[in-house]
Parts: C-alpha cells; sequence; structure tokens
C-alpha cells in the first residue's frame, strides 16, 4: 500500500502550528508519517509540536525553509512527500483524494490541488470557496489564462468521492507546466505531493533560496515532468498582511535568479522558450517599477520601467509608470494620496 509522508518545516510557529497539526492528524486516510522540522524556533513551536502524540519533531539549525523540507524529505522511508507550511490547514479528506489519484494514475510523479483563503480569524467555507489559484495567483490575471489552460486543459483522469462532502467526481488535469510557470509560480508548497524517489534524486529545493523557493523549486520540476492537477480545494492558506506578495523586491529578484539558473543558463531551455522568458522578465520588471513608485522613489521605479520596456515595449502600464517616475515628487504624492480615484496599477 502506498504510503504518504507529510513534512512541515516551522519557524517560530507556536501561533499557528497547533491549528495545522490538527487538520493533519484529522485526515479520513491518516498521513503515515508526520514529520515537523524546527528550523530554529525561538518560541515554544517545540512544546506544541512535542504535545501531538504521533508527529515527529526533528530540530535543526536555522537554514531556510528549504533545508528543513529536505531534512524532512530525507527522513522517512514514505514513497511519497507532501508538504504542508506551519500556518496552513488540510481538508480532512485531502490524503485520502491523493491516495486515489495515485492508485488511479501511479505513472505521475507530482500531483498539486486546488486551495481556499482564510483570513486570521477563521476559515473560509471549505467547500465551494469562492478563491482559487485562478482567481488568486497574479500570472493568471496578468496573462487572461486559467490553471486548466496553462496545462493544457488535457483531463488525465477524475477521482471519485463517496460521502456527504458535496463532491461527486473532480477532474485531474495532466499537463506540461513549464511555458505557464516561467511567467509565474501558481504552485503551492502546501498543496504539492510527489514520489519521495524523484524528489531526492531531482527536485530537492535549494537551500541558496530562502525566500520565493517554491518558484525555483517548480519552474525545476517542470523540465522534467508533467503536472498533474487536482481540481478540488483540499488546503487553506492563511492571509497573512502582505498576502501572497510578501516582501516585493526579494521575491522578485529570486524569482529572476531563478529564472536565470533554470532557463537562461540552459541554452536549449534559453532557445526554445525565450518569448517567455523575455515576458516574464519584463513583467517582474514592471512590478519592481510600481513597487519603487508607490514609495515614491522615481530613480528605481524609472530604471525598472526602462528595462521592462526594453523586454516588452508595448506594455501600456510600464509606459505609464515611466511617464509618472518623470513627475515631481509632490505630484506623485498627491496620485498617491487618490489613489481610490486614479490608480497607475497592476
Amino acid at each position: 500500500m502506498t504510503r504518504i509522508a507529510t513534512i512541515i518545516p516551522a519557524y517560530n510557529a507556536a501561533a499557528t502550528i497547533g491549528a495545522t497539526l490538527q487538520s493533519i492528524c484529522a485526515q479520513t486516510r491518516p498521513s503515515d508519517d508526520i514529520i515537523v522540522v524546527d528550523d530554529g524556533s525561538r518560541d515554544n513551536t517545540a512544546q506544541i509540536v512535542r504535545s501531538f502524540k504521533h508527529v515527529r519533531y526533528l530540530p535543526q539549525q536555522n537554514a531556510g525553509v528549504s533545508a528543513a523540507r529536505n531534512l524532512g524529505a530525507t527522513s522517512t522511508d514514505c514513497e511519497w512527500i507532501a508538504f504542508c507550511d506551519s500556518d496552513d490547514l488540510w481538508h480532512s479528506r485531502k490524503l485520502e483524494v491523493i491516495h486515489r489519484c495515485i492508485d488511479q494514475q501511479p505513472e505521475n510523479r507530482f500531483y498539486f490541488h486546488n486551495f481556499y483563503l482564510f483570513d486570521q480569524n477563521g476559515a473560509s467555507a471549505l467547500n465551494g470557496a469562492a478563491d482559487t489559484a485562478d482567481s488568486i495567483f497574479p500570472v493568471f490575471r496578468e496573462n487572461r489564462f486559467t490553471l486548466k489552460a496553462a496545462l493544457q486543459g488535457q483531463v488525465g483522469s477524475r477521482v471519485t468521492l463517496d460521502g456527504n462532502t458535496g463532491w461527486r467526481t473532480a477532474p485531474i488535469y495532466k499537463g506540461r507546466a513549464l511555458p505557464a510557470l516561467i511567467l509565474g509560480n501558481f504552485v503551492l508548497p502546501s498543496s504539492a505531493v510527489i514520489a519521495q524517489d524523484f524528489f531526492l534524486t531531482h527536485g530537492k529545493f535549494d537551500p541558496a533560496f530562502r525566500s520565493a523557493e517554491e518558484t525555483e523549486f517548480f519552474l525545476r520540476l517542470a523540465k522534467l515532468t508533467d503536472f498533474a492537477f487536482v481540481d478540488l480545494p483540499l488546503a487553506g492558506y492563511r492571509k497573512a498582511p502582505g498576502g501572497l506578495t510578501g516582501n516585493v523586491p526579494v521575491l522578485t529578484v529570486n524569482a529572476l535568479d531563478a529564472l536565470v539558473k533554470n532557463l537562461v543558463d540552459d541554452p536549449d531551455a534559453f532557445q526554445r522558450f525565450r518569448p517567455y522568458i523575455d515576458l516574464s522578465f519584463g513583467r517582474r520588471y514592471l512590478r519592481l517599477a510600481y513597487y519603487w513608485l508607490t514609495l515614491i522613489k522615481p530613480r528605481p521605479a524609472r530604471k525598472n520601467a526602462l528595462r521592462s520596456l526594453r523586454l516588452i515595449p508595448g506594455e501600456p502600464k510600464a509606459w505609464g509608470v515611466l511617464c509618472a517616475s518623470l513627475m515631481p515628487a509632490m505630484v506623485l504624492r498627491l496620485l498617491r494620496g487618490a489613489k481610490s480615484r486614479f490608480r497607475l496599477g497592476l
């Protein structure tokens, strides 16, 4: 029987790790191994984790989330690895669904699924949640396509469910995700399930990426295998201040580094996917330009707008940011104050 281990990296996670572990321990098909890797926490994360009887606690000196996930994945003998961040939640039937998917399509090496958002006050409805990957990740808004289209809309199979969840069958879309992932990440780590041998041989997280590590990982993974997407909201993403964007400059620069590592430095991939790469670089430079403009820093805004226009010269938003960056700072402050009535936004 297929065994699935659950790996949870944690850093100062005392406020949320308890709820996360409760959702994992409440699975209708239990995890075969639950490992929390404590990445040098200074709060009482350890005490909370150790209060869960069937959870293994592995401490390490602070080395980042990539190193924590890698340690957890190498510390189990289960055939499959499911990741969950220490502030996210799982639907109680997640592993049941994933087991059925693996049984139906054992040749797949990687699965991911849809999710929903919840705030600090509690979770959204688990069934029929309005928030999905299509509506949350910027790559879909910017490029006007859906996650199904990103995988070429191919239905590899369907997973059938029993019970009173409101779910009958759900499609499993399977296809090549690389072209779309070049434009922007759309895989939530807490939705990722991967064959352990494949992860250890090809896909460990790169410890050099201490942020935007999932962007680099899933981009590299997409060069190696097709992605299988289960269209069910099987995880909840905790919407913290800053949302999915976080520190824009750091995340954007790391995403650019991921593109260089996996595509620009690969001559064959660079030649084959050059239009996608140019568009991705151009969009990310535009994101940086707009970020600096909102902080009333016209020089870096102008610099990044020009970088963007060299790659995507027909992008009107980049022209808008460039023109705005030439305005006096007083005018920019007035425009920022009137943001609700006039927006240069992305």
